[in-house]
């Protein structure tokens, strides 16, 4: 659970309970949200499945706030914009800050709605995308983890990013905002459960600038995709530059012992 004063929370999201984190941005004088794991199965075995580390760290955490959200009558009444009559009264909950915090939420969900929406228009006008605005719209799909509307967008969005990693961008280093574009992406095409796509958004993203962060996510979308040969080229290349955690550890020597039926 987030310590102080805005709880984690959770909305009914494309593949189960979504929860988020609300975050403070001084900087643009605002909040934003963040997605941090999709509760699924039925009540009693519910299953979480993390997006970040904070998750993997605290599942009870996640279950908790989906235990939560199902129980509050509340959150689940069905309202029209138009109709006052139907609208939730704070009398309806016991934190009546919890209502102000969904309204945040759909304000910041509309205002990202919009600015996906503008930029799918340029795209269909011009193959050519602006790459900065191409990072901040997948970094808003993947905060609202709206896979499906991101996959929308990625299916002529990819191809081009891909195609823009050329020895001028190589050269721009770690920092270029294409890099990171790709990396989102692959993020994305990860949750969408499409490791072969994201392996290739990955491994355009460590061409482009190598970092210990991005050479784990092409690690992580070989071993979801089952691509021992891309498992094994990415660890080596990441213990060409740094030593490898346990848990790459562990996988380098899973991947050395023979597989069943492999010649003695």
């Amino acid at each position: 659970m987030q310590t102080g004063a805005i709880a984690d929370f959770a909305v009914e999201g494309e593949a189960g309970i979504d929860v988020f984190r609300r975050i403070d941005d001084p900087q643009q004088r605002r909040s934003r949200f963040e997605c941090l794991a999709t509760v699924i199965g039925p009540d009693g075995d519910r299953q979480v499945v993390a997006h970040g580390p904070v998750a993997r760290r605290n599942p009870g955490d996640m279950l908790a706030v989906a235990e939560r959200f199902a129980a509050s009558p509340v959150l689940h009444r069905r309202f029209a914009f138009g109709t006052t009559g139907g609208y939730p009264e704070v009398s309806e909950t016991d934190d009546p800050l919890t209502l102000f915090v969904y309204l945040d939420f759909l304000r910041g969900w509309m205002l990202a709605d919009m600015a996906v929406d503008r930029f799918d228009a340029a795209l269909a006008r011009d193959d050519a995308p602006d790459i900065a605005q191409a990072a901040a719209v997948l970094r808003l799909l993947l905060d609202f983890n709206r896979v499906v509307r991101a996959m929308a967008l990625l299916e002529p969005l990819l191809p081009v990013l891909i195609r823009g990693v050329t020895p001028r961008v190589v050269r721009a280093g770690s920092g270029d905002v294409h890099g990171y574009a790709l990396r989102l992406a692959g993020d994305l095409m990860l949750r969408a459960g499409n490791p072969k796509r994201a392996l290739d958004a990955f491994e355009a993203a460590v061409m482009i600038g190598e970092n210990r962060f991005r050479r784990r996510r092409a690690i992580a979308a070989a071993q979801a995709g089952g691509d021992r040969a891309a498992m094994q080229r990415h660890l080596a290349l990441f213990e060409r530059r740094w030593t490898l955690p346990a848990d790459l550890a562990r996988l380098k020597a899973d991947l050395a012992r023979p597989k069943p039926g492999d010649p003695a």
